[in-house]
């Protein structure tokens, strides 16, 4: 009985479904005629390219000589003739004069990761001649789009194009002696190449006053030049004129550098907080500024010679270098390289083809942009020049802590020790990279995240040791509060506490410092104290910890009071006595993991904390001392580091040759000997060599 009734209960709300759909049909249609009845004015439907039976063709009637009923039957003939024979027509109706759409701006214009453009309602694709709608399932349905008559009240119109006029709009003005190009991204520029210079220019030369402008700046800058007798002869000159003043720069394309006929003051092209000491260090930003200068000015130009080879040559040895070492000063992650290598490959199948050379350029110019700045800031090819990423090229000096955070940090469990100094090598030099930044942000939004869940459980475990009669009762009389409640109430305010801070930290951390790295800067820059430095930043950082973990202590101590105290008659002797056991068990497992945390962090052994006179010495076979146990843990420490072959070690300790460089000893002072020596933590043994006499 019950599948009958469902049959028939589906067969009937399938039937609604046509019925609806067939009305919602005719309802439109409908809708769509009385809407072009009142836009009628006073002429008829045309049909063009197709007569009707009588031989003639429909041609329109006068204005005031018309009918709707006519218009009527006019359209539906028209539409019915196309219906019948599948003739290719144009369907043109006549319409009021209505104002053409108004451009899209910028802004209007889909984003280029939308995955969609949608039709603007004033699209001239919607309106142009020719236009069918297909509304519905059964047959095309045709309706005349409307179109601008030619008469006296469009005769203004900014937009009425005369017969093959669209063809002028694809044909370039002409300067005089200068060419047009367009950059990859849109940018147009002007090149001139008839003078003793090359010019380059973004302004609106196709302006009479602003060309004339250029070629008396170019004048001036030609005039200046001849001060000069050693200036190249492969010059590039890029001009701008804003506000009234003249700006350029020149650069020379055989040494790849930038110059001026003036003194310049490079200090606003310096990166702030990142001086030098010598001018020699800026040939990197003088570089980078060349391989910018070819990015913005990509189409005039051949190949640059050799930068496919220099750049997969640096891509394959910054792959290399973050595979095998986790302190990689590379700015990029594995997958990055791989990509970008992949890139290059198909670049130079690109040239082999014969391709445009404006995109080649601007994608390889805006890569060596990126590495020349990297140089840059890891002092490449200087003294100091940083091998590692979390080595200062200001020197490692010991940075001191403020009051502040002396007196804070034990309260808050040392947790902004740790956040101090993960930011600190994370922002090391007031650089930061990318792949760092993004797995730094991740793990602190991972980390607030467990958090927050962790004070979730602990405040419903307090609400649930709440509901127990001998923690918190009235009994039908005055409410009974032991120290017990107390204690687990402050767990409540802690868990609360921790909820809120950590949620509006991961809120404040996802939408201020997003992936790109100048958010991550000015994101640290504006939470970094003139004084304090990041101190306040690691403190705030390291509350959702703190509080769960004072939430976690009281909650124990709310625990405890029950355990230990006779609360309402509710523990004995024999109780808390395994009680106390228990809680012994559990204190010594909670001082071991907190020691070897302290180990790890302060890099020492728990046997430094003896006092000198109670370390026990060990002696060796022939009784000479062998030393104490804090020398023998130095030798183990050493052992580990000097396991070159380790993917974990430092890439300071894997590049840096000092450490394999042995002492020189005149040969006057060497002796004879074949015995082996056990210095440190590596076994050596010197080779016999004769004594000088």
């Amino acid at each position: 009985m019950e599948p009958l009734f469902l049959s028939l209960l589906h067969k009937l709300l399938e039937l609604c479904r046509r019925c609806a759909r067939q009305s919602l049909r005719y309802l439109l249609y409908l809708c769509a005629a009385l809407s072009r009845r009142r836009r009628t004015t006073g002429h008829s439907p045309t049909v063009v390219g197709k007569k009707p039976q009588g031989g003639k063709p429909l041609l329109p009637k006068a204005a005031d000589s018309y009918d709707d009923s006519a218009h009527i039957e006019a359209q539906a003939e028209s539409c019915a003739l196309i219906s019948k024979e599948h003739a290719p027509v144009i369907i043109a109706c006549s319409s009021v004069p209505r104002t053409p759409p108004m451009a899209r701006t910028h802004q209007q214009h889909a984003r280029l990761d939308s995955g969609s453009m949608p039709m603007s309602p004033t699209s001239t694709l919607r309106d142009s001649p020719g236009a069918i709608s297909d509304v519905g399932h059964d047959g095309p349905s045709c309706y005349p789009m409307n179109m601008y008559q030619e008469g006296p009240e469009n005769i203004d119109s900014p937009w009425v194009f005369e017969p093959l006029e669209t063809f002028r709009i694809y044909e370039e003005k002409v300067v005089p002696s200068w060419s047009f190009h367009v950059h990859p991204e849109g940018q147009p520029y002007f090149f001139n190449d008839c003078r003793r210079f090359y010019y380059l220019t973004e302004l609106d030369l196709y302006n009479s006053e602003v060309l004339a402008e250029m070629d008396r700046f170019m004048d001036e800058i030609e005039r200046k030049a001849e001060n000069f007798n050693d200036l190249p002869t492969h010059v590039e000159v890029v001009l701008e004129v804003e506000d009234g003043s003249w700006s350029y720069y020149m650069m020379d394309l055989d040494r790849r550098c930038i110059f001026w006929l003036d003194r310049f003051d490079a200090w606003p092209i310096i990166p702030p907080h990142f001086a030098f000491e010598k001018k020699d260090h800026i040939r990197h930003l003088l570089d980078f500024e060349f391989w910018q200068h070819i990015e913005h000015f990509p189409n005039h130009r051949p190949y640059v010679k050799g930068v496919l080879e220099d750049l997969m040559g640096i891509l394959t040895q910054g792959h290399i270098d973050v595979m095998t070492s986790i302190e990689s000063t590379g700015a990029h992650n594995s997958s990055e390289f791989e990509s970008y290598m992949g890139t290059m490959k198909h670049i130079r199948s690109l040239i082999k083809v014969g391709g445009s050379s404006c995109y080649v350029n601007a994608v390889t110019a805006r890569m060596m942009c990126n590495f020349m700045v990297e140089r840059y800031f890891n002092f490449y090819g200087f003294d100091g020049a940083r091998l590692s990423l979390h080595q200062s090229v200001r020197g490692n000096a010991t940075k001191r802590r403020s009051w502040l955070i002396k007196m804070l940090s034990p309260v808050l469990f040392y947790a902004p020790e740790t956040h101090l100094y993960g930011l600190e090598r994370l922002w090391l030099d007031r650089v930061i990279k990318k792949r760092h930044w993004l797995s730094f942000q991740a793990k602190l939004e991972r980390d607030w995240e467990g958090f927050v869940l962790y004070s979730t459980v602990l405040l419903n475990a307090n609400v649930a040791f709440l509901s127990i009669p001998s923690v918190l009762s009235d009994n039908n009389g005055p409410l009974w509060v032991s120290p017990a409640a107390i204690a687990s109430q402050v767990s409540i305010i802690a868990s609360l506490g921790s909820i809120i801070v950590g949620l509006l930290l991961v809120r404040q951390l996802r939408i201020s410092a997003k992936e790109s790295v100048d958010d991550a800067v000015g994101f640290l820059e504006r939470r970094i104290h003139p004084q304090l430095g990041l101190e306040t930043m690691s403190i705030l950082y390291s509350l959702p910890y703190a509080l769960l973990m004072w939430g976690m202590v009281t909650f124990l101590a709310s625990v405890a009071i029950v355990c230990f105290f006779n609360v309402d008659g509710t523990a004995s002797i024999f109780t808390r006595a395994l009680y106390g056991c228990v809680w012994m068990f559990i204190v010594v497992l909670i001082l071991w993991t907190v020691l070897t945390g302290w180990e790890t962090t302060n890099k020492v052994n728990w046997r430094s904390l003896v006092p000198p006179f109670m370390r026990r010495k060990k002696r060796t076979d022939d009784g000479t001392d062998a030393g104490s146990d804090e020398d023998g843990e130095n030798v183990d420490a050493q052992s580990v580091r000097s396991s070159r072959t380790r993917m974990t070690a430092s890439t300071a300790t894997l590049r840096t040759w000092r450490p394999r460089m042995h002492k020189f000893v005149e040969v006057s002072k060497r002796r004879l000997t074949g015995k082996w020596s056990d210095k440190t933590s590596q076994s050596s043994f010197e080779l016999p060599s004769l004594e000088r006499q």
